[in-house]
């Protein structure tokens, strides 16, 4: 017969102890993950919002409103992607001169600037 471990037993009365819903175990509190807007009070967020907007907006040469983007505290550095870009290129060359068409392109961008001009 199957014997069952007195560890087990606690578990399965622990858990019929407390009734819980599936909602709550998904839910990001319970993983510990906290909302960064209930640390602070919505006039502390607003007198931050208000802070970076005057410090973001300029007016440029030509009179108008420039603004830089928002960005978030201790947010890791976003990736260039310089070498992939650089690869898909060398790739899309490579499949247009193997096709010939990056020929007939070049023939068409310089016919094109001839006519335009």
């Amino acid at each position: 017969m199957l014997e069952i471990s007195d560890n087990s037993t606690l578990l399965v009365t622990s858990m019929l102890n407390k009734e819980t819903l599936i909602a709550d175990l998904w839910s990001l509190d319970a993983l510990g993950i906290l909302d960064p807007s209930e640390k602070k009070n919505k006039l502390e967020l607003q007198e931050e919002a208000r802070d970076h907007f005057l410090s973001a907006v300029k007016v440029n040469e030509e009179l108008r409103f420039q603004a830089s983007l928002p960005w978030l505290d201790n947010h890791i550095p976003l990736k260039d992607n310089y070498n992939l870009t650089v690869k898909r290129l060398d790739n899309t060359v490579k499949r247009l001169k193997a096709e010939n068409f990056m020929m007939l392109m070049e023939k068409f961008l310089m016919n094109g600037n001839e006519k335009a001009a």
